[in-house]
């Protein structure tokens, strides 16, 4: 369930630098600060009884997991630097950047989708569905002359909302179908929302499903006296990595389900 995550992470400048493709040894202490956490919520309006672990009607369940790897080391490099803007380089992740106060810079990307699904009878059914998530990465440093520390957090978010009415006509059950799109997995076992039957507290039936996952860890890093795009390119592919999630496409380098 791990991908190898391979971490993107820093560099800045600091006063006095005038270097635009430094090399820097990062180090993520994952060890060290939150630990990668995720929580999710459930809720729906289902009137009936559900079973344990789904949801409630009286208010949404939680659900909370941790875990913690080890350190995460590779190398990055600075990329044109210049007016108070920068970019972050690590061969498998790339972050814009801009100075915040003097020699603190902030690194940050976030990726973002949504769908949304609708279906329609003249006769008057409707059903919602709404699908969203988002992948963000941020690197904080603060510079001073060859070294630099600071904290990297990565954060994703995914969420589900439906809503369908919970009554609805013969007619348009002969077209759509008795049994909607939304079911419940309740203590007497799966159940759907049917076109003649009251399922739900409300006129239409919903349910919703929310996670959020996230943790930061302490980042040091040290400059190296390489400053070639061949030293740089020989060294990219070399890292002691454990694994946290930064975006879709790059978990402390690539988007896997990963913790750190």
């Amino acid at each position: 369930m791990h991908r190898p995550a391979f971490l993107a992470v820093l560099f800045a400048t600091t006063a006095g630098c005038s270097n635009k493709s430094d090399i820097w040894l990062i180090e993520v202490d994952t060890t060290k600060g939150d630990g990668y956490s995720c929580a999710t919520e459930y809720s729906t309006n289902f009137s009936g009884t559900l079973a344990a672990g789904t949801g409630g009607t009286d208010g949404p369940v939680t659900e909370t997991r941790e875990s913690i790897g080890s350190k995460i080391l590779f190398y990055a490099k600075l990329v044109d630097l210049a007016g108070g803007q920068a970019s972050f380089n690590s061969g498998d992740l790339l972050l814009p950047g801009e100075e915040q106060d003097g020699d603190k810079w902030r690194f940050a990307w976030t990726e973002a989708e949504s769908d949304i699904r609708t279906v329609s009878h003249e006769e008057g059914y409707v059903l919602e569905q709404a699908y969203s998530n988002t992948y963000t990465t941020q690197l904080v440093l603060t510079f001073d002359g060859k070294t630099a520390s600071g904290s990297m957090t990565v954060a994703s978010g995914e969420s589900t909302e439906a809503r369908e009415d919970d009554l609805w006509s013969e007619d348009a059950a002969n077209e759509l179908g008795g049994y909607g799109s939304l079911g419940w997995s309740t203590t007497d076992g799966y159940e759907s929302n049917t076109y003649d039957t009251s399922d739900c507290d409300g006129d239409d039936c919903t349910a919703s499903s929310a996670t959020s996952c996230g943790a930061t860890a302490p980042v040091t890093a040290v400059r190296t006296d390489l400053t070639k795009q061949e030293d740089f390119a020989s060294l990219v592919s070399l890292q002691q990595y454990g694994s946290f999630k930064t975006s879709s496409s790059s978990s402390w380098g690539g988007g896997w389900d990963s913790g750190w």
